[in-house]
């Protein structure tokens, strides 16, 4: 048997608001943590790790859907989306605009 040992893990949770469902790719820039959505337009919350509070977001435009990966390539963001055909963007993260398709 193992010993009783209350261990605490679970440090923090970030939640999504209502309608952001589905945590489907994650990215961390070594400051903030990002989190694809799958969802219907594509969205990606950008998250303060300290507070694992949303502090902005980047909503697709209509037809770009779930957002199937994310990578921070040391400048961007780099989104691919689950559209047909498919779709990679870069976003910038400073103000989560998109950049480039």
């Amino acid at each position: 048997m193992w010993p009783h040992v209350a261990l605490e893990i679970l440090k923090d949770v970030w939640t999504g608001a209502a309608g952001q469902d589905y945590a489907y790719s994650l990215a961390f820039d070594g400051q903030y943590l990002y989190v694809g959505l799958q969802v219907n337009p594509a969205v990606i919350c950008k998250i303060d790790i300290s507070t694992m509070e949303t502090v902005d977001t980047w909503t697709g435009a209509a037809g770009e859907l779930t957002v199937t990966s994310l990578i921070f390539d040391g400048t961007y963001l780099v989104a691919s989306l689950g559209t047909a055909p498919g779709k990679v963007i870069q976003i910038d993260t400073s103000d989560m605009s998109t950049v480039a398709t």
